[in-house]
């Protein structure tokens, strides 16, 4: 997949054109808002970005992502800001079809990097949304960190699912599929950087950007 050359501008987003698909695919060269209308669960809003379904945006600092369980499990944010979707809603997309995953990240200084794995899957809330497929992975100039993440539950400050003696979701301040505890977060919480909010996110060492996002299509 070539590097995204262009972020739609945030501030105003439509509802997509009608489609029977259950997935963003047809909204290609857009960002829209989709309804999703499934029989089995109560129906959601997700983001389209391009063809993918966005599954956790960071890109102005104005959202805590030290969140509970309950609000990782439901999701919370707004689309037109900082969001997370919600790791039920995410679950329920990625157990239908196998999913590839995008994640974007864009430097201080504008650099913009990628990587990409092509079937990303967790589990339900019972067996507490473990990270349970990756697949084949690709990138621009990142390494391949989130595999030493792979199988691991989800944690939260209030759920402590990871195998280090202390609870890593307290230690940096956000929920992730931590193991001991990561190579790889990028629900860390935000830093001051002369006068202004980053992201201080880790991918095999610390990280400031100023927007990232993590994406999903099927993978047909």
């Amino acid at each position: 997949m070539k590097e995204k050359q262009e972020m739609y501008d945030i501030n105003n987003i439509q509802k997509c054109e009608e489609s029977f698909k259950l997935s963003c695919s047809p909204h290609k060269d857009t960002q829209c808002v989709k309804t999703i209308k499934v029989s089995d669960i109560e129906s959601f809003d997700v983001l389209c970005d391009n063809g993918w379904t966005v599954i956790q945006q960071r890109i102005n600092g104005s959202l805590d992502f030290g969140q509970n369980w309950d609000s990782y499990s439901e999701g919370f944010g707004r689309f037109d800001s900082d969001f997370f979707l919600g790791l039920k809603k995410i679950h329920w997309l990625t157990k239908k079809e196998p999913h590839e995953l995008y994640i974007y990240l864009e430097s201080l200084n504008g650099t913009k990097t990628w990587a990409q794995y092509d079937n990303f899957e967790i589990t339900d809330e019972y067996n507490g949304y473990r990270l349970i497929n990756l697949g084949v992975f690709s990138e621009n100039g990142t390494s391949n960190a989130l595999m030493f993440h792979e199988n691991q539950k989800f944690t939260t400050y209030d759920r402590d699912n990871d195998i280090m003696p202390g609870n890593c979701a307290k230690i940096y301040k956000g929920g992730w599929w931590y193991k001991n505890c990561m190579t790889i977060n990028l629900n860390a919480e935000y830093v001051n950087n002369y006068g202004k909010n980053v992201i201080q996110i880790y991918w095999d060492d610390q990280m400031l950007v100023k927007q990232e996002k993590m994406l999903i299509r099927p993978n047909l």
